[in-house]
């Protein structure tokens, strides 16, 4: 009985941490369309407006799930598409707190502050939480909903924002 006991003790401990994980971003290095499929052949995603839907360098989506070179990313809440492996990039360092001009969107500034993990941000007069996910960070809006992103692809800070008013995602 105790050796059952210490098995299954020894179980759940190995399985425990199996079951955590975290939030996976993927950063655009290059313009990309967004594809139905993993095949750059195939359908590329169009918006209501039939429009294709195009990513610009320095946008940052979670990965949902990477395969044969592809990865599967959530463009817009509820909203999935195939990136191509080809066109990612690897974020050098974490970006510094400072005010940044919007990259898709010049007329707006974005001011950033860090308090260690913690991040917060300003838009106009709109506050953001913020989180880093490795060399990357997501300001979530109030719903929870990426709103912004920052992020150093070698070329300095870029700040980007995920608004459909600007981004035509849907």
């Amino acid at each position: 009985m105790k050796k059952i006991k210490t098995l299954t003790l020894s179980f759940l401990t190995l399985a425990v941490p199996l079951c955590a994980y975290a939030d996976t971003f993927v950063v655009v290095g290059k313009e990309t369309k967004v594809f139905d499929e993993p095949n750059a052949k195939g359908y590329v995603t169009l918006n209501t407006k039939n429009q294709e839907v195009i990513l610009q360098p320095g946008m940052t989506f979670k990965t949902l799930e990477t395969t044969s070179g592809w990865h599967i990313i959530e463009y817009s809440p509820g909203l999935r598409g195939y990136m191509s492996e080809q066109v990612k990039t690897v974020p050098g360092q974490l970006p510094k707190a400072g005010t940044y001009s919007v990259s898709n969107a010049p007329s707006q500034k974005l001011k950033a502050m860090s308090d260690g993990d913690k991040w917060s941000a300003i838009v106009g007069d709109k506050q953001f939480s913020g989180q880093s996910f490795g060399n990357v960070v997501i300001f979530f809006n109030e719903k929870n909903i990426p709103a912004y992103s920052l992020v150093d692809i070698g070329e300095g800070p870029i700040v980007m924002t995920y608004d459909n008013s600007v981004t035509k995602f849907f």
